[in-house]
């Protein structure tokens, strides 16, 4: 692996004040930190622990959200670079290279880790998640520093900075320790205290006052940063607690929630779509069905947008699955005859709570299905699964099921189908029910 960009042109100046908030989480068990030593005249990267500057034993797949909301498709190999506080990737070509710190990036995934980017402070990594975050600004701190070979100590250095990546004349020494940060729903890093929480949860202060004093909060210690932290965000929870439920928080990416869930199928599709003018288009391995936004979706250029001209798609096939275009939003179809089950497959909103009582606002006016990579709110939302299904008749009118679509369906098979319906009971928003009695009634 080659680091001799980033060594070129990472040299940062970094405070060698330690500041009062690193908490103690990186300490081994008898409390002491880590000492890393950089011998005067040395090169950092001839160093034995030179190895173990990333945060990540491996480079991880990563992705950058910028402040538009806007995601690219394409993965990069990233990780966090301890020594220079950096985000770190491996080039096509297999160096590795400093990540441009622009300030229009939001936030970053390695892995399944999130780092948020502050320009005045660095980037901040999630520990916890919800209507407060708690993130830490880790890397290798300059602990202290000895004259060497009767050189007096650099102005540089007594002025308080640190030039990484080169030989010093003193001897250097890092630990590896973190500065804490609160996250509020405006996403504003701020020093952990009581009094944030408080302002934050003001309608929970005198329960929050009371689990400081019980549990004698430390707020630079990342194990009493936790509990608090853990215990404030459980004061707003929608906690349904029913299958097939799914609540995104306060604060959080719909998109990135229930993003196991927004899709129809696991990877996208071979398809073609039919227009209304009879025209097609092939995609390779490039559609999906998006259940949150109600719209088909195509890999473009490494993006993933809405499939070109959907208002005139008529039907599509998406490997083996073909789904017809209409007002009630794409159908699947799940029986294939001269009579035919449709389903429309979406996540719904189907709750949401404000997280302060004091908050007096329309919530369900604020969601915008069709946002979903910018979907950003302020309360929870509770979304589940729901199937909504249809018959096709042959002359391809959409029934809703009931006893009398069918007779309108079947004119000449009234007295079957209600025979069926008392032996069988159907019920009739059910898929398998409804694919048994289609299927009886056509096979009459």
């Amino acid at each position: 692996m080659k680091l001799a960009r980033a060594v070129t042109l990472a040299f940062c100046l970094v405070q060698l004040t330690i500041p009062c908030s690193l908490a103690q989480s990186n300490q081994d068990s008898q409390g002491t930190f880590e000492i890393l030593k950089q011998p005067a005249n040395a090169f950092p990267q001839t160093l034995s622990w030179w190895d173990s500057i990333y945060m990540f034993r491996n480079f991880q797949p990563g992705r950058i959200t910028y402040f538009t909301g806007f995601t690219p498709q394409q993965q990069l190999k990233l990780n966090y670079n301890l020594y220079y506080g950096q985000m770190d990737l491996i080039e096509a070509n297999g160096d590795t290279s400093q990540l441009e710190a622009l300030k229009t990036i939001r936030s970053i995934e390695v892995g399944n880790d999130v780092f948020y980017y502050f320009p005045k402070i660095g980037y901040l990594h999630v520990l916890v998640q919800g209507d407060i975050v708690l993130a830490a600004h880790t890397m290798l701190h300059l602990y202290s520093m000895d004259r060497a070979n009767g050189y007096a100590v650099p102005s540089n250095l007594a002025a308080g900075g640190d030039v990484r990546g080169r030989p010093s004349t003193v001897d250097k020494y890092y630990i590896n320790a973190s500065a804490y940060y609160f996250l509020d729903e405006e996403r504003q890093a701020l020093v952990p205290a009581k009094n944030v929480l408080t302002k934050m949860f003001s309608e929970h202060k005198e329960g929050i006052n009371e689990f400081v004093k019980t549990h004698s909060t430390n707020f630079n210690l990342e194990k009493d940063l936790l509990e608090v932290v853990e215990y404030c965000n459980s004061l707003r929870r929608l906690s349904s607690g029913k299958e097939n439920r799914m609540v995104v928080r306060a604060n959080e990416l719909a998109f990135k929630i229930l993003r196991d869930s927004i899709y129809r199928f696991n990877e996208f599709q071979d398809g073609t779509v039919v227009y209304q003018d009879g025209k097609m288009k092939t995609y390779g391995n490039a559609l999906n069905y998006n259940r949150l936004s109600g719209d088909l979706e195509a890999i473009v250029s490494n993006d993933t947008l809405k499939a070109s001209n959907s208002d005139f798609i008529s039907t599509c096939i998406l490997g083996s699955t073909t789904f017809l275009k209409r007002p009630e939003g794409f159908i699947e179809i799940v029986l294939n005859g001269p009579v035919s089950v449709g389903v429309v497959r979406k996540l719904a909103l189907v709750h949401s709570q404000s997280p302060s009582a004091s908050v007096k606002k329309n919530i369900a006016d604020n969601y915008n299905p069709s946002q979903v990579a910018n979907n950003i709110a302020d309360y929870d939302r509770e979304f589940a699964a729901q199937n909504q299904y249809y018959l096709i008749d042959t002359r391809g009118q959409i029934h809703l099921p009931s006893s009398s679509a069918l007779y309108r369906i079947y004119p000449d098979q009234k007295k079957q189908i209600d025979q069926y319906i008392k032996a069988h009971q159907p019920d009739l928003r059910n898929e398998s029910d409804l694919k048994l009695i289609i299927s009886r009634l056509e096979s009459k």
